[in-house]
């Protein structure tokens, strides 16, 4: 680990692979063919897994309910401590080409499956003892690797530097989804103290480090270790807007001068960048491709029950239902554009708030008043290819039918 701000000497050091720990409840162990996959996270799992071969990964992971996986190295079990109980937590690693994979297997991690990795709620006992698992044994992994870099993914395991001080590891923060932040109530010393006891962290800690307003706020625990021991240095959004957004829309990110910038990556673009912009006239339309748009339509209308009408819009929302994704105002705007035009709707994703519930209930109900119009499936779905495909090229004009911006729609 590194001592005190060694920061951008972790970045790069001559002669020497970069050791990178990476820590998410979304995975692909891809020799093992085990995929868990539900949004962007997983999307961005996926491709650094793919990608990143110019560095050591050690990456952390839980074992899901539902999933059967190939023992591989045992090795020696992590302890946790959560209401001043201890817990052993199995541990088995593998290794795939640049990748260890540290495979987390115990009942608070079984609890979830391949379809919901993550605890329903963020603000309940069991949420809290999920995540004070997760972060404390992020932490002794860390300790048993030689790491020059801990790269966060939203909140999720944001407090595991926490349990290392006074030893500093280099941190990076990438911001998916600043909406949730992993909250729960300290309105009251009773209620900091059993928090406190549950995440095994001391109350001076929990001040300096996560606790903003009346809140414990894991997603500000590494906001302010950024800040601290960073000099306000590391934070990214993963896109050209999403982290200057989330810096004006939430104070935790205020303590921070700036976040930076990652946009979406081009899976398919992995050679060095020349640093130059691209011309509109150096862009090239795959007439190949546009010419298989009627099939894609077609191929996606009778999968959803549709109407295979050609000359229909064909207007698709993949994503998790909630009042940031703007579910809601397309629920709302949805009676006024099958009134008035020629369209379809096609909406599939998991509840996640009211907002998404209610949107279930008002698209249900269109599904009945426009047959053959209306598809609503509010729930993980598998899709198949080609309605990716099609929904790829119809994101424009999805959004200027409905009038919204979504920040982050095709996460």
């Amino acid at each position: 680990m590194s001592s005190a701000f060694d920061i951008l000497g972790a970045f790069q050091k001559k002669g020497k692979r970069r050791s990178v720990l990476i820590a998410t409840l979304e995975y692909e162990i891809a020799d093992w063919n085990i995929k868990i996959k539900i949004g962007g996270l997983g999307v961005m799992a996926q491709l650094m897994s793919k990608n990143l071969g110019h560095q050591d990964l050690v990456w952390v992971v839980p074992c899901v309910g539902d999933v059967e996986y190939p023992k591989d190295v045992d090795a020696d079990p992590i302890e946790v401590t959560i209401l001043q109980q201890k817990y052993s937590i199995d541990v088995n690693y593998h290794q795939w080409n640049n990748i260890k994979y540290i495979l987390l297997d115990a009942p608070v991690f079984r609890r979830q499956t391949s379809k919901e990795p993550y605890p329903a709620r963020m603000d309940d006992l069991e949420s809290a003892i999920f995540y004070s698992a997760w972060n404390q044994c992020i932490a002794e992994v860390i300790k048993r690797f030689p790491i020059d870099l801990y790269h966060i993914n939203d909140y999720h395991g944001a407090l595991a530097p926490v349990y290392l001080l006074p030893e500093i590891i280099p941190c990076a923060l990438s911001l998916h989804n600043a909406e949730f932040q992993g909250l729960w109530p300290l309105r009251t010393p009773q209620e900091k103290d059993e928090v406190c006891s549950v995440y095994n962290i001391s109350e001076s800690l929990c001040t300096r480090y996560v606790q903003f307003g009346n809140v414990f706020n894991l997603l500000h625990a590494g906001v302010s270790y950024l800040r601290i021991h960073q000099r306000g240095f590391g934070a990214v959004g993963v896109s050209d807007k999403y982290g200057k957004r989330s810096w004006a829309r939430y104070p935790i990110f205020w303590g921070l001068s700036r976040i930076g910038k990652l946009p979406n990556p081009d899976p398919s673009d992995t050679g060095a960048y020349d640093g130059k912009k691209v011309k509109d006239e150096d862009i090239k339309v795959d007439r190949e491709f546009e010419d298989k748009r009627a099939e894609f339509k077609r191929q996606a209308q009778e999968w959803a029950g549709l109407h295979t009408d050609p000359d229909a819009e064909l207007l698709v929302f993949v994503g998790r239902w909630s009042m940031q994704k703007g579910i809601d105002l397309i629920a709302d705007l949805a009676p006024t554009l099958l009134e008035e035009y020629n369209v379809q709707l096609l909406c599939v994703g998991p509840v996640i708030d009211l907002y998404g519930r209610f949107a279930a209930e008002k698209l249900n109900h269109l599904m009945n008043m426009y047959p053959g119009r209306v598809f609503s499936r509010p729930e993980f779905t598998a899709l198949p290819p080609y309605i990716f495909r099609y929904f790829s090229m119809l994101i424009g004009l999805t959004l200027q039918w409905c009038g919204i911006c979504f920040d982050s729609f095709s996460r």
